[in-house]
């Protein structure tokens, strides 16, 4: 961890526990997707919010928590693909971008040992599931292939029940 917070490569970012929600503008069709890739529908708020940045294209990355979207990653911007270009530029584009509204934010971005430090500390105190550290040179990479770090603060597990079957040896 100090490594993370020592390295200015690196920005600090809480980590989220919603619903990996990607979405997608394009051609006046607004699409939204799981971690997976796989098409889910468009939180109502979310698609208005979308809309409202003015944007004809825009792809962006996020969670869906508590009602609101909270955009921590730009994948494409007015027909021009984001994920190669470095993490900062994209940040950098998001901040002009993206203002807080009901149903949309931008992720707060924490730089320097001393505010990684003391952002840190405070989301340990707030008992959030863990934080992210993210390398400013590199390009997008989604999931655990990518370059970010997560420092999760507590473990989690998803459980399915599957129906309930005949014992064979009863």
């Amino acid at each position: 961890t100090d490594r993370y917070l020592t390295d200015d490569n690196f920005t600090l970012e809480e980590k989220f526990d919603g619903t990996r929600l990607s979405v997608n503008l394009d051609g006046g069709v607004c699409a939204a997707y799981n971690r997976l890739g796989g098409f889910i529908p468009v939180p109502v708020g979310v698609e208005q919010a979308i809309r409202a940045l003015g944007c004809k294209s825009v792809w962006l990355d996020g969670e869906f928590e508590f009602g609101k979207f909270v955009v921590y990653d730009l994948l494409a911007l007015e027909g021009q693909g984001y994920r190669e270009l470095p993490q900062s530029y994209r940040r950098q584009r998001l901040e002009i971008l993206i203002s807080d509204a009901p149903f949309i934010r931008l992720s707060a971005e924490y730089l320097g040992t001393e505010e990684k430090t003391a952002a840190l500390a405070m989301f340990r105190n707030r008992g959030i599931e863990g934080v992210v550290f993210k390398h400013r040179r590199k390009s997008y990479m989604p999931g655990k292939q990518g370059v970010n770090r997560k420092l999760k603060f507590w473990e989690s597990a998803t459980v399915r029940v599957c129906a309930k079957t005949k014992n064979a040896s009863a």
